[in-house]
């Protein structure tokens, strides 16, 4: 009788197996989480004897605030390291609309996305940071699918890197949702929001 998160309505069920086994000591030695923000390299291009693509390499897909700022004063940034490189786009649309404004708003971020990629841009973060009660929210993966369908129709999907950046990433499975849906990396916002600035009362009898 609630509504539930768009999260929930898609799930994976599948055995991950290893050879030889992996412990978690051994875990890192083996595995990396690394990944590059900006064009994307193609596998079946030649690579002997060429440079690889100018990005940022980060170690992890999941994103902290402090690295979501960089990006975003980036943005703001007059003469940015890799030339035009980030691009914010909203995530909200209009409440008055409803459902006709909702899908209009889908397509319309399908179509900001396409051109600034054009345009230039290397790292598209998809946000809900101007969310208000007459300008929700699209689910971000409705919002980050609209947008990795239009790159992919238009064969410019490797031209650019998506960062998503909404309040409804609130554990691993919308983070591992995220990233099998399209996203290049992650920042759960309001989890890391609540962790760094709300105080909680099992914590609070503890000295620095």
């Amino acid at each position: 009788e609630l509504p539930r998160s768009f999260f929930d309505y898609f799930f994976q069920n599948f055995a991950q197996v290893t050879n030889p086994p992996l412990d978690y000591l051994r875990e890192k030695m083996v595995t990396d989480l690394s990944m590059h923000l900006g064009r994307q390299p193609n596998i079946f291009a030649p690579k002997e004897l060429l440079p690889p693509l100018p990005a940022f390499k980060v170690g992890s897909p999941v994103l902290c605030l402090k690295q979501l700022d960089f990006l975003r004063e980036l943005s703001r940034t007059e003469n940015p390291p890799l030339g035009r490189n980030v691009f914010e786009l909203c995530t909200c649309f209009s409440r008055e609309l409803g459902v006709s404004g909702f899908k209009k708003r889908l397509d319309e971020l399908a179509e900001e996305a396409l051109q600034a990629v054009q345009d230039g841009f290397q790292i598209l973060i998809l946000s809900d940071a101007q969310a208000s009660n007459s300008a929700p929210p699209l689910p971000s993966l409705l919002a980050l699918r609209s947008v990795v369908c239009a790159l992919n129709k238009a064969g410019v999907r490797l031209k650019a890197s998506i960062v998503l950046a909404c309040g409804d990433i609130r554990n691993s499975h919308h983070l591992a949702a995220s990233i099998g849906f399209g996203a290049t990396a992650v920042c759960p916002v309001i989890p890391l929001e609540l962790a760094r600035w709300e105080s909680h009362s099992s914590l609070g009898a503890i000295s620095a």
